[in-house]
């Protein structure tokens, strides 16, 4: 199940579109339908520098909100389906996660209203955000 879509009038996420953009799209919204859906859980995420290396959840709500978006199926642009973690690199899932967290934090319509802005998210934008944009 899967609550929040992006629209065609939402800035990119990673601005290398296709199937990485998609991916990308794909992870967010079911992260954060996954957070929406679990309002006591408290999900945390363990890596190496947000670049490179590994995800993982570094405990049970983490794991499972991870496992979440693993397991979505994906439509490649070639026709295949594919499982969403069998497409997502680290940078991706750490892309990802932040706009989780700032949708968590702010929640959707912040988040698509940004989205829409000439100034998309950027991850140093989380503390830039006007009490204006968390309503």
């Amino acid at each position: 199940m899967q609550i929040y879509e992006f629209t065609d009038d939402m800035n990119e996420v990673s601005g290398y579109g296709g199937d990485y953009e998609r991916a990308c799209r794909a992870a967010i919204a079911v992260g954060a339908t996954w957070v929406s859906l679990h309002p006591a859980a408290e999900p945390e995420v363990d890596g190496n520098n947000g670049i490179s290396g590994y995800v993982r959840g570094a405990n049970e709500d983490g794991a499972k909100m991870l496992d979440c978006i693993d397991d979505q199926p994906f439509r490649m642009d070639d026709g295949r389906e594919v499982k969403l973690g069998d497409v997502l690199t680290p940078a991706m899932y750490y892309v990802a996660l932040y706009h989780i967290g700032f949708i968590t934090e702010f929640g959707w319509n912040a988040y698509a209203e940004k989205m829409r802005s000439p100034t998309p998210l950027r991850p140093d934008a989380r503390t830039k955000v006007s009490d204006d944009d968390a309503n």
